[in-house]
């Protein structure tokens, strides 16, 4: 009985924290919190840094303990930036190892964090979770930064994917199947797609929605890596200003050139930053993801776009957690597709504002569904948890 009642230290690790604007702090907040209402004493360790985003204002205090480490380099340049992730990731490392805790969330910023615990994990004698937000050193072979082929590449893999965690926390079924595979067996897990929103959607829509017959497409943040800039300028250029507008908030390492791409579009209205309200007002989000990203990274503005009551259009692998998950409230163009004529054929032939009436209703049931799903999920995290 006194096992039972035995009060359990989780400490999250990440470069971002909780009162941060980066997603990844702001969901992994919403897991802190629950933790920390459900008896667990919480910490969360992360660098002082500030995300590279539209949107600047910043959450409001937590309730939990919250450490940060200075942050040495904030600039532009990726090479000092990429060392200076490694060393962070060593830092962080250090830190946890002298803060007390029984379980260790480790998440995936900044790059190779996880590798650090995986390096000295026969010496901790903690539970070590591991939440991939991203993938990593798998991020970088895809990214065309290392190849797989590497000593470099094959020595991170070979020590990240050493030991299984404790618990593994997946954004979707396809990454976790994707982990497992890296890992050579199944892992104890849980699944909590990163970008889940809780919204009424019993209100009229915004105004924005009901101009003049005109369907809105939507954009909403980082555009780089790991997305096609083709696709996303090729559906702009295809646009008739006469019944479509789309609503763009971009930034990222591909943002430059998607709007040196579509010009002075007239279909276009650039907005700093989309809050829920607006996502909620758009009728198509869009959502891409290469091919050779599939399920190292799940786009969170996907989860957003559904939990806000919007449709989608894709541009991912069918394969992909975004389709598989969000399937009956989207419409799909694959990665490396004849873009010109299958975005035309889409514009033309197979969007109808019948079906997307249809695909909204469906997409406000998956949000309630993704709600419910991870609240099971927070009470499964918490059972491993309290086993000790």
């Amino acid at each position: 009985m006194e096992q039972q009642k035995k009060v359990r230290r989780v400490l999250f690790v990440n470069k971002f924290g909780p009162v941060s604007n980066a997603i990844t702090g702001q969901t992994a907040n919403e897991l802190a919190y629950y933790l920390h209402e459900n008896g667990c004493e919480v910490s969360f360790l992360c660098i002082g840094a500030a995300y590279r985003a539209n949107k600047k204002d910043e959450a409001p205090p937590v309730p939990y303990t919250t450490r940060f480490i200075r942050d040495f380099y904030s600039g532009d340049s990726s090479a000092i930036r990429l060392f200076m992730s490694f060393v962070d990731g060593f830092r962080l490392l250090v830190q946890a190892l002298r803060m007390k805790s029984d379980v260790l969330i480790v998440m995936t910023e900044p790059p190779l964090l996880f590798f650090w615990f995986q390096l000295v994990r026969r010496f901790i004698k903690r539970k070590v979770f591991y939440w991939t937000m991203d993938v990593y050193p798998d991020a970088f072979a895809a990214g065309k930064f290392i190849s797989t082929k590497s000593l470099f590449y094959r020595f991170f893999k070979s020590v990240v994917y050493k030991r299984k965690p404790d618990l593994l926390i997946a954004l979707g079924n396809g990454q976790r199947k994707f982990l497992e595979e890296k890992f050579g067996s199944p892992v104890p897990n849980v699944i909590i797609p990163c970008g889940i929103v809780e919204r009424n959607h019993a209100g009229k829509a915004p105004a924005s929605v009901e101009k003049a017959g005109k369907t809105i497409f939507g954009y909403a943040g980082n555009i780089g890596a790991a997305h096609d800039p083709d696709f996303l300028t090729e559906l702009i250029l295809q646009l008739d200003p006469l019944k479509h507008e789309i609503v763009l908030s971009l930034y990222g390492t591909k943002a430059k050139q998607v709007k040196e791409a579509i010009g002075d579009n007239k279909a276009i209205r650039y907005k700093e930053f989309l809050n829920h309200s607006d996502i909620s007002s758009i009728d198509i989000n869009i959502a891409s993801l290469l091919t050779e990203w599939n399920h190292i990274s799940v786009p969170s503005k996907a989860v957003t776009a559904i939990c806000c009551g919007s449709t989608l259009l894709l541009n991912v692998p069918k394969t992909a957690d975004a389709w598989q998950m969000f399937g009956n409230a989207a419409w799909i163009i694959e990665p490396g597709a004849n873009y010109r004529d299958n975005i035309r054929r889409f514009l033309d032939q197979e969007f109808s504002e019948a079906e997307m009436l249809q695909k909204k209703k469906n997409a406000r049931q998956l949000a309630v569904d993704c709600v419910e799903e991870k609240q099971h999920a927070y009470e499964n995290v918490l059972s491993v948890i309290q086993q000790g």
